[in-house]
């Protein structure tokens, strides 16, 4: 999906289970896409806070839920996966679209690239990524937007 149809997809799911957006952080590609360093993503990967998520494993079947080496997913639609709000993450808006920092996708990429069950071509993109996102981080592409540490980022 391009930028157009995750923004659109985002503001539905989050108006769909009645959240405000500083509530659903967005990361990996969909974080990726909204910093301009994809023009594509398969998906929305979502975090949000775990009574959302336990309201949804009820709502949708535990047969939706799925347990990797990355975590727990839950399988809300064909385009949105859910995984419970970290703390200590540092998140930044896009747009009014909430996501990873720049450090933390960083983060976030560099574990990916650890797993043995990650494709060689995954894990080709996940070090392509990381290097974007370092190159952003020493230009200071991460002042552009508002950025903020919290342990829990859906209380502010």
């Amino acid at each position: 999906m391009d930028m157009n149809e995750f923004a659109r997809t985002y503001f539905n799911f989050c108006n769909e289970v009645g959240l405000r957006p500083a509530q659903v952080i967005v990361s990996a590609g969909g974080a990726l896409l909204m910093l301009g360093l994809r023009e594509r993503c398969e998906d929305l990967d979502l975090d949000v806070p775990a009574s959302t998520y336990a309201l949804q494993r009820y709502r949708l079947g535990a047969e939706k839920e799925r347990v990797t080496k990355h975590g727990t997913f839950l399988d809300y639609n064909e385009k949105v996966s859910l995984q419970r709000l970290p703390t200590g993450i540092t998140v930044q808006t896009v747009n009014g679209i909430w996501l990873y920092s720049l450090d933390d996708l960083i983060r976030q990429k560099e574990a990916l690239i650890q797993s043995l069950d990650r494709t060689p071509l995954k894990v080709k993109q996940d070090l392509i990524d990381i290097l974007r996102l370092r190159r952003d981080v020493v230009i200071g592409l991460s002042r552009c937007w508002n950025t903020r540490k919290t342990d829990n980022p859906i209380q502010r």
